[in-house]
Parts: C-alpha cells; sequence; structure tokens
C-alpha cells in the first residue's frame, strides 16, 4: 500500500531492443524520486552504446549512435542509478520490461537487484476495471492525457520518469489501494 512517508524512485529505460536476452542494451535512463508525496528533481543520462539499433526502438525514441558517443558507458551510470534507488520503492509505468532489463544489468555489474517494484501501467489495469479510469488504452501519453498531466519528450527516459512520477501521485489520490505491493 502507498505509504507518504516512504520513498518511491520512478525509473524509466529507452533500449536499443526489446529484450537484453537479444543483446539489446541500456542507452539512456532517467529516475526520480518521491518523498513525503513530493517529486524530486529529474535525473537521467545517454548511455553509449556498442551494439545495433532495433528500428523499432529507433522509432519510438529517436537516439541514434551518434548521440551517445561522447556519453559515460553503462559500467558508470548504473551504479550511480543504483544508488539514487536506495532502498525505496521503485516505480515504473511498465514494470515488466524496465525492471527485467535493470536487474539483468544490475547482476551483470554485482550490483543489488531490485526487489520491490510498483507498476503504473498494471495500477490503470485495475482502475479500469473498477471504473475509476476510462482512459482508450494504458500507454503513458494516452494515461497522461487523461489526468492533465504534460509530457514533454515522450519516450526519452527523464521526461518518462517525470511524468510516470506525476501519474503515480494521480493514482494514489484515486485508490491508495490500488497500489498495494
Amino acid at each position: 500500500m502507498y505509504k507518504r512517508d516512504r520513498k518511491y524512485t520512478v525509473v524509466d529505460i529507452e533500449t536499443t531492443g526489446l529484450s537484453y536476452k537479444n543483446g539489446a542494451e541500456i542507452i539512456e535512463v532517467g529516475a526520480v524520486q518521491i518523498s513525503d508525496g513530493k517529486i524530486s528533481k529529474r535525473r537521467g543520462s545517454l548511455i553509449r552504446f556498442h551494439g545495433e539499433m532495433d528500428p523499432f526502438a529507433f522509432k519510438a525514441h529517436g537516439i541514434t549512435k551518434e548521440m551517445t558517443k561522447d556519453q559515460p558507458e553503462l559500467e558508470e551510470v548504473l551504479p550511480r542509478v543504483r544508488k539514487y534507488i536506495g532502498d525505496s520503492i521503485v516505480v515504473c509505468h511498465n514494470a515488466k520490461f524496465d525492471v527485467p532489463f535493470l536487474n539483468h544489468y544490475f547482476k551483470k555489474l554485482g550490483l543489488p537487484l531490485i526487489n520491490r517494484h510498483i507498476c503504473t501501467l498494471k495500477a490503470l489495469n485495475k482502475l479500469k476495471k473498477q471504473g475509476l479510469y476510462a482512459g482508450i488504452n494504458n500507454k503513458l501519453d494516452t494515461a497522461c492525457q487523461y489526468y492533465g498531466i504534460v509530457l514533454k519528450n515522450y519516450h526519452r527516459a527523464s521526461w518518462d520518469a517525470k511524468a510516470t512520477a506525476e501519474l503515480f501521485l494521480k493514482i494514489v489520490e484515486v485508490d491508495r489501494s490500488i497500489l498495494d505491493i
């Protein structure tokens, strides 16, 4: 259950493809923290990548190899991200995608895995079944529009993390029990 005094870290990633099992890499990460019901400053970083970009992924986020060539390596960025998360509960819009990706690379780097998380996409499904959400789908941009949240630069990690944090707080306003973990 959502507790105002708990610390939550909203995380979003962009990748070169849909599956780390097929070699897809994390190329951008964004995060914001929620503490005492307030959203902190957005943090984010592009990450240099070495493999190939899936055309579907590129179409979604538009990140090119050229954009990341002078950016830090994954091994430099992810330890900072993990430290920022600390012992907070992680919130993602599509946790079935983000959490396994992050945990795969955290494990490779010997970092602690994410154990507790909340998925706002899953929460929207529950609200929809209760008749408390009437968006045409559960995509982040649709949910943001439904709740009057401004989403700049859709499919860019730090902006998506900020929008997801705002969505999380809106969902909590509608039904605190929806986020039981």
